[in-house]
Order: structure tokens, then C-alpha cells, then sequence
């Protein structure tokens, strides 16, 4: 809801070619700031299931099986 309020400001904005320029570096740097996020999160998930595998392994899928602790943290590191 709260970014249809936002788009909807935009467009009426929109109109002038300087409004334009300036919506449009706004919306990369908010666009860029939610892949570091989502960069953020996803490496976070990857360390939580890392973490799940390591206290138990027979949860594993057959590729994601380690035999040490160090193995699992190169693979994490990659």
C-alpha cells in the first residue's frame, strides 16, 4: 500500500523531464539498496542452514553433506 502511495506521487511528478531525472536516481539508489538487503538476508539464511547442517547432517541433501566443520565454512566462504 505504502509504495502505490509512493508511485502514484511519482507519476504526478513525472511530468516535468528534471522531476523525471531526479525520481529516476532515486529509484536506483533505493533499487540498489534492496539488493544489498536482500545480499544481507540471503547470506544470512545460507549461515543459518549451514549452522542446521553441521548440528545435524542427516538433515542434509546428499550434495550438502561435510565431513568437517572447516569444509563447511570453505564451502560458506565461496
Amino acid at each position: 500500500a505504502d509504495l502505490d502511495k509512493k508511485e502514484e506521487e511519482l507519476l504526478e511528478k513525472s511530468k516535468d523531464p528534471k522531476q523525471q531525472e531526479l525520481i529516476s536516481a532515486q529509484l536506483r539508489r533505493e533499487l540498489k539498496q534492496l539488493k544489498i538487503r536482500v545480499r544481507e538476508i540471503s547470506m544470512k539464511v545460507d549461515m543459518i542452514t549451514y549452522a542446521i547442517i553441521l548440528k545435524y547432517p542427516d538433515l542434509a541433501p546428499p550434495e550438502k553433506k561435510y565431513g568437517s566443520t572447516l569444509q563447511c565454512l570453505e564451502d560458506l566462504n565461496r
